[in-house]
């Protein structure tokens, strides 16, 4: 007696199969147990198969035909959307609101918004694709990778103020001393008047006495004592 032949279809909706890879188009009763080869998909999971028909049932990645099972089958694979990662170092800066951290490949492109950070200008982003800083970024949803991007800046200059000291000349006439204390100050003890010319620009008298100078030590650029002058060169310091 001679079995009957089923058909068995496996649709796999816009996936593919391995290399030399098929699944059988046929089977009877006596056929042996078998498993279908599964699909891949670019940009999807492979969620298993369901059977056509099978209105509200539960797809299977092991799918299994056992000998003795009969009938004409479709199976139909089914896929989720990957989701593909993305990251940001923002490197001191804030972005508001946040930019997303993932996307497939049915996003629509997705452009980051800028972050911001005191005190400094937005260079551009460095990342996956990208060559140099680039200010203005697409992210486009047909890729299918994660994807990374860094945030880089530039130190803003300090704006310039009346007491922003860029140049400290002391002129001293008469007897003076001068020490150091520590690394952040010069102590002047002067016994006759001196001339202190602020910024280059205004010029007052001191009279005798003692009077310091202090400064940022990051900042000093320069500190000389010759010829009865005092020369100190500093960035953004202040006198106190």
């Amino acid at each position: 007696m001679i079995a009957n032949t089923y058909r068995i279809s496996f649709d796999l909706d816009g996936g593919e199969l391995g290399e030399g890879q098929t699944n059988p188009t046929s089977y009877d009763v006596e056929s042996e147990q078998f498993s279908p080869n599964a699909p891949t998909r670019e940009g999807y999971d492979f969620e298993g198969w369901l059977l056509s028909g099978d209105v509200g049932g539960t797809a299977s990645r092991d799918l299994t035909l056992p000998t003795g099972t009969t009938g004409d089958r479709e199976y139909i694979a089914q896929w989720t959307l990957h989701l593909y990662t993305l990251s940001y170092a923002l490197n001191g800066g804030t972005v508001s609101p946040d930019n997303p951290t993932s996307y497939s490949v049915e996003s629509t492109d997705i452009k980051p918004t800028n972050p911001t950070r005191t005190g400094y200008t937005f260079a551009g982003w460095t990342g996956t694709g990208l060559t140099g800083a680039m200010k203005a970024v697409t992210i486009a949803g047909h890729f299918t990778e994660n994807k990374s991007y860094t945030a880089n800046w530039t130190e803003n200059a300090s704006p310039e103020s009346p007491d922003a000291l860029r140049s400290i000349i002391v002129e001293i006439s008469g007897d003076e001393t001068l020490t150091t204390n520590g690394e952040t100050s010069a102590s002047m003890t002067f016994a006759a008047n001196v001339k202190w010319t602020y910024l280059q620009v205004q010029t007052r008298a001191l009279g005798q006495g003692s009077y310091v100078l202090t400064w940022v030590m990051s900042d000093v650029k320069c500190l000389s004592f010759s010829d009865g002058i005092l020369t100190v060169r500093i960035i953004n310091g202040r006198n106190v």
